[in-house]
Order: C-alpha cells, then sequence, then structure tokens
C-alpha cells in the first residue's frame, strides 16, 4: 500500500507525462498540418484501398515489408477513410503507446523521473517527430521494440512465464512489422550475452 505522498507524486509524475504527451502530439500535428502523403505514404494507402487482408498478406509473401501494421492499417482505412489526417492519427496512437513505453523502461531502469525526460528527448527528436507522425510503421516499430525491451529487463530482474512470453510476443510482433527489428534483436541478443549472468537454477 502506498502512502498518501507516494501516491500523490505518483500522480503528478502521471499529469506531467500526459502533458508531456499531449505537447509532443500537439507539435507532431502542428509539423504535419495540411501536408499531403509523401510517395510513400501514399503507397502504403493505396494498398489498403487496393488490396484486402488477404491480399495484403499474399503481397506481403513477395516483398521485404511485413504485414502486421500494414494489416492493421487496412483495417483502420477501411473503418474511418484514407484522408491524410485520419491515418496520420493511426500513427498517432501509435506514438503515444511509443512514450509511454518509453517512460515506463526508463522508470524500470532508474526513476520516473529519467522516464520523463526519456518521453521529453524522444518527443522532441525532429527524427522522431517526422517518422512517428507519418503513415508509416516506424512508431509501432518503436511501441514493440521498447515493449520487448522492457518485458526482457523484467524478465532478468525477476524470472517468470509471463515476463518471457511477453518477450517473446514483443519481439515476435516487431519482425512482423518492420525488417529493421532483426538489428534491434540482435544488439538486444548481444547485450544479454556480455551484461546479463546466466543463471540456470
Amino acid at each position: 500500500m502506498y502512502s498518501a505522498v507516494s501516491r500523490s507524486s505518483r500522480w503528478l509524475i502521471y499529469g506531467v507525462f500526459a502533458l508531456l504527451c499531449l505537447g509532443i502530439l500537439g507539435v507532431h500535428s502542428h509539423h504535419f498540418r495540411d501536408r499531403n502523403y509523401r510517395q510513400d505514404e501514399a503507397w502504403r494507402a493505396h494498398l489498403a484501398l487496393e488490396r484486402d487482408l488477404a491480399g495484403t498478406v499474399q503481397w506481403s509473401l513477395g516483398n521485404l515489408h511485413p504485414p502486421l501494421w500494414q494489416l492493421g492499417l487496412d483495417v483502420w482505412i477501411s473503418a474511418f477513410g484514407h484522408v491524410e489526417p485520419m491515418t496520420r492519427f493511426f500513427s498517432a496512437l501509435w506514438t503515444v503507446l511509443a512514450l509511454a513505453l518509453t517512460f515506463r523502461l526508463g522508470s524500470d531502469l532508474l526513476e520516473p523521473r529519467v522516464g520523463l525526460l526519456a518521453v521529453f528527448l524522444l518527443g522532441t527528436l525532429a527524427f522522431f517527430q517526422f517518422y512517428a507522425h507519418e503513415t508509416r510503421p516506424y512508431a509501432a516499430l518503436v511501441v514493440t521494440t521498447s515493449a520487448a525491451q522492457v518485458a526482457l529487463l523484467r524478465w532478468t530482474r525477476r524470472p517468470g512465464f509471463g515476463s518471457a512470453l511477453a518477450f517473446v510476443l514483443a519481439g515476435s510482433a516487431a519482425l512482423y512489422i518492420h525488417f529493421f527489428s532483426l538489428f534491434f534483436l540482435a544488439a538486444l541478443a548481444l547485450v544479454f550475452v556480455l551484461f546479463v549472468r546466466w543463471q540456470p537454477g
């Protein structure tokens, strides 16, 4: 049971995190205001309009683009349409999850203030501002790779089936969202071998 002070501190931290998220999304939206699709975005939206879910899976078999994010975009466009602000809102939802998991990772590694700083740094990074808000799979890639790191950290601290399963599921989802996740998983495997003591017991 948390004391009244710790509870109030926790709510303050969550409030600051919520304000940070709103500010970051506002900046992202401002940058993309009245901006037409880039070619890659238009291509992704066209794929969603041209193919059904089965067609998207079939298309992905002959390409370097895993199907999971595109399947989500297909469903989103079927439900809400294909105009730029609406498809980019799909990415904005992934961005919120990415910021939340970044906060969780920083908090778990060190403390909540570090998590807030990590959210601020990531959210104001120009590279992230641009690619996380596009109708592209990059925000979802940040979500799945961050989730895998949180799960791995928890598994190394308190080994258990739940955290191990979460790591496998997040890593698998990352592989089915973008092939860049191969670099992430290779780096994570190296870190695991170098810095985590293997304790069979």
